[in-house]
């Protein structure tokens, strides 16, 4: 219902079989440089455990405190510079709001995390912490154990600020609220509202607008400069291209329309988070009546998120281990896909499946707040031709990874096994179930198919893929090799 257009498939031509399978299979042992430098290179070209995942540099970040507020780039670096002179502490990264009081710094290796932290608290006079320009005590600790008191840093200032009502508190704010059905839709299918034709007006001049007109902007700003270059004798005169003075230089045709207008997606990425719902108490009339009844047995009604938006009767919100899309950011939590009309059912199937798994398992989901947890994504894919569904699980490493713990908390070696055994079964188990949806008034299904789609559905394979900074599986990974086998095999028949 977003809109989005089905991807275009070309015809091959006929090779041969062999010889293409060969070739595939053996790229599935390679990968290009550029995503050996963006996604980080494999644990065997780095034995090195403190660099094995250099993107993930958490568990070197420090944070020094009551540092003066305005300081300028290269007395920052100056500044760095002095605290770690005669020592082997490297520090690779800063970063410095320019008006708050503490510096975050990245530290080269793991082991070097320990002994900044002890210099800084205890490397001044006297055994004392070290000081700033003006005499004042700094102190260091972790970037990961910063709580809601440092409040990045900027102390009681800023908890005031917060208080009274700043931008600040409005955005921390609208994160622990819980969206409403509406809110959801216009967050991941923001064109819901419209009709589908009035859909596809909009993207045809979305593409005049944003893309068209600056591609044909940009070719004739390059001009402009070769241009002026050739008139300061710096290269030759060039012409420019007779295409670009006429009136519509790029004609954008009409997109598209797909065959499925709702619930159309074959393969749908929930992202393992924590979902915020409302917890709705009795009023207090009938809280009076009920209150020499026995206690023991009270329970509050959990409302999750796809509500009609009611709090008159909401006094607290709570978080619970879930799977689903990140409708409010990405420390806004995860939302339920089931009023998503784009979304078919045996995704919130799955979803259900995920949900009702997590919150009683001890492997829990990632938190982006404190960068700890276990599950990263579950990426779903679904062939309504034959009747099978494919989920791929990414985690953590079980033991913790790089930056785990020290009091062995994020080690989950010991259960991990019985766990994916669990989820596994679980999923396995029997076909899906049809999930109770939340459309939006007044909707109707024009799809039969997509009205019956849990019909004989089943989970067939399971996957799990450990986290390697990649939101999908590797190129070594079963699932890549088995897809590239099979598109040579398609190529051949084609």
């Amino acid at each position: 219902m977003d809109g989005e257009s089905n991807p275009s498939e070309t015809t091959a031509q006929p090779i041969d079989a062999t010889v293409a399978l060969a070739a595939a299979i053996k790229t599935t042992d390679t990968r290009d440089v550029n995503d050996k430098a963006s996604a980080g290179a494999s644990p065997n070209q780095h034995p090195d455990p403190s660099i094995e995942r250099h993107w993930d540099a958490t568990s070197r970040k420090v944070v020094v405190h009551n540092v003066l507020k305005f300081i300028r780039p290269n007395e920052l670096s100056k500044l760095t510079a002095s605290w770690t002179a005669n020592t082997n502490l490297v520090i690779t990264k800063t970063k410095k709001p320019p008006k708050d009081n503490w510096i975050k710094v990245t530290l080269e290796k793991d082991e070097m995390v320990n002994d900044f932290i002890t210099l800084i608290n205890t490397g001044g006079k006297d055994g004392g912490p070290m000081t700033n320009e003006r005499g004042g005590n700094m102190y260091a600790k972790r970037a990961s154990e910063m709580d809601d008191r440092d409040n990045g840093g900027r102390g009681k200032r800023g908890r005031e600020d917060d208080n009274a009502g700043g931008r600040d508190a409005k955005r921390r704010s609208a994160v622990s609220r819980v969206l409403t059905s509406d809110e959801v839709r216009d967050a991941i299918t923001p064109l819901w509202r419209k009709t589908y034709q009035e859909q596809l007006d909009d993207k045809a001049k979305e593409m005049v607008n944003k893309c068209s007109k600056n591609i044909v902007k940009e070719i004739k700003k390059k001009f402009r400069t070769l241009e002026h270059e050739a008139r300061r004798g710096h290269r030759s005169s060039i012409q420019q291209y007779s295409w670009l003075t006429t009136k519509r230089v790029i004609n954008v045709e009409q997109p598209v329309p797909s065959p499925l207008v709702y619930e159309y997606r074959n393969k749908v990425e929930f992202t393992a988070g924590w979902r915020n719902v409302r917890i709705e108490k009795e009023s207090k009339d009938a809280f009076k009546s009920t209150q020499d009844e026995s206690k023991s047995d009270k329970a509050s009604d959990i409302v999750e998120n796809g509500a009609n938006g009611d709090e008159t009767d909401a006094t607290d919100i709570k978080k619970i281990p879930a799977a689903g899309f990140l409708a409010s950011g990405w420390a806004g939590g995860v939302t339920s896909p089931h009023c998503l009309q784009n979304t078919p059912d045996w995704a919130c199937s799955v979803a259900d499946i995920l949900n009702s798994y997590l919150p009683t398992s001890p492997l829990k989901p990632y938190d982006s707040k404190i960068h700890r947890g276990f599950f990263r994504s579950f990426t779903v894919r679904c062939s309504l031709r034959t009747r099978e569904i494919m989920v791929i699980v990414v985690h953590a490493p079980a033991k913790g990874g790089v930056g785990a713990m020290e009091d062995g908390s994020d080690d989950f070696s010991a259960v991990f096994e019985e766990e994916k055994k669990k989820l596994i079964t679980l999923l396995t188990g029997d076909v899906l179930k049809a999930p109770k949806r939340d459309f939006p008034d007044g909707f109707l299904r024009t799809n039969g198919i997509n009205g019956e789609s849990c019909e004989g559905l089943k989970v067939t394979s399971v996957f799990f893929q450990e986290f390697e900074g990649l939101s999908q599986p590797g190129p070594d990974h079963p699932v890549q090799v088995s897809s590239i086998r099979f598109q040579v095999k398609r190529r051949f028949l084609i």
